[in-house]
């Protein structure tokens, strides 16, 4: 059955009715999922399954047969994993229905029907008992709870519930315990996610600054996680030693899920405290003789044999301001957590709040607005002088005094800059009271408040919040279209012109989010492959959004522009087509196509800004921007290619309703498909 929902087309700008399966949501849950990338992890895998044997071992050690609980089955991986241990009897449950079906599918496929039963079912909803779910508690508990954040998936109420509800008092618990660490580190890469700086504009006195409350606000509270190790070690100062924050044994009572420590520790390195990372391991059986790891490259302890995995990374805390802190001096760490989320704050020893109270450590509340309009990688573009050293180079160039000049932005330094530089146009901070006018909403309420004048530039980095794919951005496009009859004769359009361009790549690891599973620890995982792929086909576009900067890959040819667009010029009205080949530059394995757009300022070729490569590229490991997410296009599966093979494209721009459809093909020497 089909149902109407209204849509924001983040192309074209305008609101959409779109026929969709009642059951999207279920299908976009399942396509986005982590679910493949988890069975995908050979450490986690391996280690899940040493872990269970050590614990089936114990509990027939004490003459016992072995029930094991197995919370968020998912796949139903772990229980296969006890059956193959030798668990007498397994009771699995999962709360996401399809999953729990497909859990059900697995099972059987694997001749373990007899031994184990999927229910769907969370498992605080669970009876154990007779007549309950379970007949009887269970003696092990087995679960995969854990995020980058290690409770953020609400483990410990969860394991809290089993303890008092589900499983026996001898019951041992796979994992065992987690311990979270914490390094203090100064980074103006990092810090660049946080706060706004001052951008100064050459030729002009007074730079543009963010506002007194951006400056004292905490920030966001949500957890910025990301893959650290691709972080260069030159973009970061390690101020302290890793250190043990908090540790939890899963199958203790906890008095309370809150809990809040102060640890002294020796600064190592003269610098700024800005930044806290973050990162776990798990002990898989109570001897710790079995550890998982997700430390970045430098903490980890087998650095040169990591598993790349995407569903568990790193995470990211930022400082309320940046402390000056000297190697040798001893400073206060501060670690909180509620049921869900940790925090962390770097402070002196003995200082106190500006109240001269007690230090409080208060979950991170954004007060100034600004962290909520502006995700973190946004406001490190933001912050990237050189990117908006070229913009003030363009507007200098083409800026009249007194010019009336639209800007078409989310939250953008485009049209303060432009003010500054002398075009007639409302921030407080910088000084332009009665130069910039803000107008909320739509493109008509723009021309509206335009009213009988008309406008000598219209301008746009072009970025805007809305934007998921590369292309997006056009939505710059189809407002100068509509605001055509408004323009002054020979006004100006910048950016001018746009391209799209794409390089065929080798990712190292990035590619296993969407290659099929099919054996896992040598059952037949085949059916999850089919529902994802069944469900992705229903609801995601074929080019997915990702920071290119923390996966790394080598390209295997040049890139090459797909399409080009006159953004002086009205949207079309037909639909443009391109094809064309893009020959391999060296032999490798053609996992993906990186797609980025490219706008040329003025269109002359002097002022460009790109968001694929930092700088030209011609082979090797491209220098992603690391501000902003890269189209990827996944190939069906890894081809081998050399030098005189060839990737055919087609690409299509539907005007009517922004699309890009792409189909990308491989061809060897002799012009066969492969």
């Amino acid at each position: 059955m089909k149902v109407f929902r209204q849509t924001l087309n983040p192309t074209t700008g305008r609101a959409e009715w779109t026929a969709m399966d009642e059951d999207y949501d279920y299908n976009q849950e399942v396509a986005r999922s982590s679910y493949t990338d988890m069975l995908h992890d050979e450490e986690r895998n391996k280690k899940y399954k040493a872990g269970l044997e050590l614990a089936i071992g114990r509990v027939r050690g004490r003459g016992q047969r072995v029930h094991v609980l197995d919370i968020g089955t998912g796949s139903g991986l772990l229980s296969m994993l006890a059956v193959q241990a030798g668990a007498d009897r397994v009771t699995a449950c999962e709360c996401f229905k399809p999953m729990a079906g497909a859990a059900q599918k697995i099972v059987k496929t694997n001749s373990f029907s007899d031994k184990i039963t999927v229910i769907p079912k969370r498992s605080t909803d669970l009876t154990a008992g007779p007549g309950g779910d379970m007949e009887e508690r269970a003696n092990i508990l087995v679960a995969e709870l854990l995020d980058t954040e290690l409770i953020g998936e609400g483990c410990l109420y969860t394991y809290q519930h089993a303890l008092k509800h589900l499983v026996t008092p001898d019951c041992i618990f796979v994992p065992h315990a987690a311990t979270v660490y914490a390094q203090v580190v100064e980074s103006d890469f990092m810090w660049n996610w946080h706060r706004l700086r001052d951008l100064p504009i050459t030729g002009c006195e007074k730079a543009l600054v963010p506002s007194s409350d951006m400056e004292a606000c905490m920030g966001a509270a949500a957890v910025h996680d990301i893959q650290l190790s691709q972080v260069k070690q030159e973009q970061f100062k390690p101020l302290t030693e890793p250190i043990k924050v908090f540790r939890f044994e899963f199958d203790k009572k906890m008095e309370s899920l809150e809990r809040r420590t102060e640890l002294s520790v020796m600064v190592t390195a003269t610098g700024q405290a800005q930044v806290v990372l973050m990162w776990w391991d798990i002990e898989m059986d109570p001897d710790s003789s079995v550890l998982l790891s997700v430390a970045p490259s430098w903490a980890h302890p087998t650095p040169d044999n990591m598993q790349w995995r995407d569903h568990w990374m790193q995470a990211v805390y930022f400082n309320h301001q940046s402390i000056p802190v000297e190697k040798g001096q001893q400073v206060a760490l501060h670690g909180r957590h509620d049921e869900y989320s940790l925090w962390f704050q770097v402070q002196k020893q003995g200082s106190t709040t500006s109240a001269g109270s007690e230090f409080s450590l208060e979950r991170p509340v954004c007060r100034c607005g600004g962290h909520m309009v502006w995700s973190r990688p946004r406001l490190g573009m933001l912050n990237d002088r050189s990117r908006w050293g070229t913009y003030a180079a363009a507007l200098k160039q083409v800026l009249a005094p007194g010019q009336t000049c639209v800007s078409v932005s989310d939250a953008s330094w485009v049209p303060l800059m432009a003010a500054r530089l002398g075009a007639q146009e409302l921030i407080e901070a910088n000084n332009l009271q009665g130069k910039v006018h803000i107008v909320q909403g739509s493109e008509e309420q723009l021309e509206a408040a335009l009213e009988d004048r008309k406008v000598g530039m219209v301008i746009a980095e072009p970025y805007y919040s809305s934007s998921l794919l590369p292309w997006h951005s056009l939505y710059f496009w189809y407002v100068c279209t509509r605001l055509r009859h408004k323009l002054q004769g020979g006004a100006t359009v910048l950016p001018a012109r746009a391209e799209l361009v794409a390089v065929a790549m080798e990712f190292e690891d990035l590619w296993r989010l969407r290659a099929p599973v099919g054996t896992v620890e040598g059952f037949d995982i085949s059916v999850m492959d089919q529902m994802v792929k069944d469900h992705s086909n229903q609801t995601d576009e074929r080019v997915e959004p990702h920071p290119l900067w923390e996966y790394p890959g080598v390209g295997v040819s040049n890139p090459v522009t797909l399409m080009n667009f006159d953004l002086t010029q009205s949207v079309p009205t037909e639909n443009l087509v391109a094809t064309g080949e893009i020959p391999f530059t060296c032999s490798g394995s053609c996992n993906a196509v990186a797609l980025w757009m490219n706008y040329d300022l003025l269109g002359d070729g002097r002022h460009t800004v790109s968001t694929g490569p930092r700088a030209p590229y011609t082979s090797g490991r491209p220098q992603w921007d690391p501000h902003i997410r890269q189209g990827v296009y996944f190939m069906d599966k890894p081809v081998q290619v050399s030098a005189d093979f060839r990737l055919v494209y087609r690409v299509t721009f539907s005007p009517k309703d922004g699309r890009m459809d792409f189909q990308f093909d491989i061809e060897n020497s002799q012009g066969k498909n492969l």
